[in-house]
Formats: structure tokens, C-alpha cells, sequence
């Protein structure tokens, strides 16, 4: 991609991301969901990073969504999806919240890549949600 067209791009998504920011700060969020959040990769990249959200006082045998935020491929990250997770833990389900390297600093594969991670990442993490809150696919 050539560098007009990026910086094109990043001021798109720069717009983009104030307008999120807003709409974030209308949003009345749910209540009686617990989170934790998780590095899937020790290197200090904030990008490496996953939330995974859960109901409490539910069952522990919860079906599990993972949420891959859009945004394509230049902008974005968990928090954007922050609601939406919120929201579908609050309905029942166990869910993933993933932020991954974005363009320009990797390319698709360096993003499918840190996206396994945190999948694999998560899976490993399956004992470790607290108890009595597990999640369906990730416990052992």
C-alpha cells in the first residue's frame, strides 16, 4: 500500500475511532457480567492482549463466542467490541474479546497469526476462569 493511501486510511479510521469513542459513552452497559484480561503474548504489545466475559452466578457449562472486532485490518481493538462482549455475556454465553496487531505494523499473516494465539491462549486458560464460572469449550 502505498504511503498516501495509508495516511488516507489512518485519518479515516482516526474519524472513525472519535465517533466510536462517543457512541461508547452513550451506551448503557450491562450489569452482572465478570471479565478478566489476559496478555496471550508476553512481549508489552497492548495489542496482545484478550478479555474473555462470562455471566455471573450462570452455570458453567456456557456455549463460548469469540469476538473478532472488524475494522479493516487498520483500526480497532477489544475495547470497541467492549459493549457488543458485554452484552452477550449478559445473555448467557462465555465470550472472547481479542485485539490483534493491526496494518501497518503487521501484515495478514502477522494478524491471523496473533489471532491463534489468542485462541490458543484462551483454550489453555479454560481451569482458570473462576470458579463457578467456566466456559463450555474452555474447560478441559
Amino acid at each position: 500500500m502505498s504511503v498516501i493511501a495509508r495516511k488516507m486510511f489512518q485519518s479515516l479510521w482516526k474519524r472513525v475511532g472519535v465517533s466510536d469513542a462517543e457512541r461508547i459513552a452513550g451506551l448503557t452497559l450491562p450489569r452482572g457480567v465478570t471479565f478478566r484480561t489476559f496478555r496471550y503474548i508476553e512481549d508489552g504489545d497492548p495489542m496482545h492482549t484478550l478479555s474473555i466475559y462470562w455471566p455471573e452466578g450462570h452455570p458453567d457449562d456456557l456455549p463460548v463466542i469469540i469476538d473478532i472486532h472488524g475494522g479493516g485490518w487498520m483500526y480497532g481493538s477489544k475495547e470497541v467490541n467492549r459493549p457488543f462482549d458485554l452484552a452477550l455475556a449478559s445473555l448467557g454465553f462465555c465470550v472472547v474479546g481479542l485485539s490483534y496487531r493491526l496494518c501497518p505494523q503487521t501484515d495478514l499473516k502477522g494478524m491471523l497469526a496473533d489471532i491463534d494465539a489468542a485462541c490458543r491462549f484462551a483454550y489453555s486458560k479454560r481451569v482458570e476462569l473462576g470458579s463457578p464460572q467456566r466456559c463450555r469449550a474452555l474447560r478441559s
